[in-house]
């Protein structure tokens, strides 16, 4: 769930006046303190998507561990479905760098400025375009963040909030259960809050 959290920075491109587009700004909340804010950008039209975001922490965990970073998502819309051209993202800390990338099938992972050997990508969406692009909850399954893998088992949806059963892809991990609630704003669908539970335990919510 840690990593999980990691994903909230992205990288925005234009696509033109016929697209729909929207600005939105999150809390982050670990517990019951304010852990951070996100500002992420979404546009979308009938060929393409792009999500763009950049966070940092605040409070008294930005005392504990300064991090801040930028994360993206942008591909290609076939029939209503997205289909992912690059995600990346990149996080900074007290003591260290990463940079992520996922393009062509290959993960590219840079930790302190050393690059790791290309691996093949994991099978299913990245987080961003999964949460912020996909529209039917349904449709999630396997879901990555370039570096770690989750499976999304779909629960139930009721009042527009999405509730699921998440288990990374690690022997050594407890699942969690995160619920997505969805709502407009400016004639696209985006999450209006998302809380996880267990030991990683925490909330992002719209404000803006």
């Amino acid at each position: 769930m840690k990593r999980f959290c990691h994903l909230l920075y992205l990288c925005l491109l234009s696509f033109g006046a016929a697209a729909q587009s929207v600005d939105l700004r999150y809390d982050a909340y670990v517990g019951p303190a304010h852990a951070g804010v996100i500002n992420v950008q979404v546009e979308v039209d009938q060929q393409a998507y792009s999500v763009y975001g950049q966070a940092r922490s605040k409070g008294l965990v930005e005392l504990i561990k300064d991090t801040r970073g930028w994360f993206s998502a942008r591909g290609r819309m076939a029939q209503g479905e997205p289909q992912l051209d690059v995600y990346e993202y990149f996080q900074k800390d007290n003591s260290k760098e990463r940079f992520v990338s996922v393009a062509g099938g290959q993960l590219r992972y840079v930790k302190d400025g050393n690059a790791r050997p290309a691996a093949p990508v994991h099978p299913g969406l990245d987080l961003v375009t999964a949460l912020w692009v996909v529209t039917d909850c349904r449709a999630l399954g396997q879901v990555h963040t370039g570096r770690s893998a989750y499976a999304f088992r779909f629960v139930d949806q009721d009042a527009g909030v999405c509730r699921f059963e998440v288990q990374e892809d690690d022997e050594g991990e407890e699942p969690f259960e995160l619920d997505v609630a969805y709502g407009e704003r400016s004639g696209l669908r985006v999450p209006l809050s998302i809380r996880s539970t267990g030991g990683w335990a925490g909330r992002i919510v719209l404000i803006e």
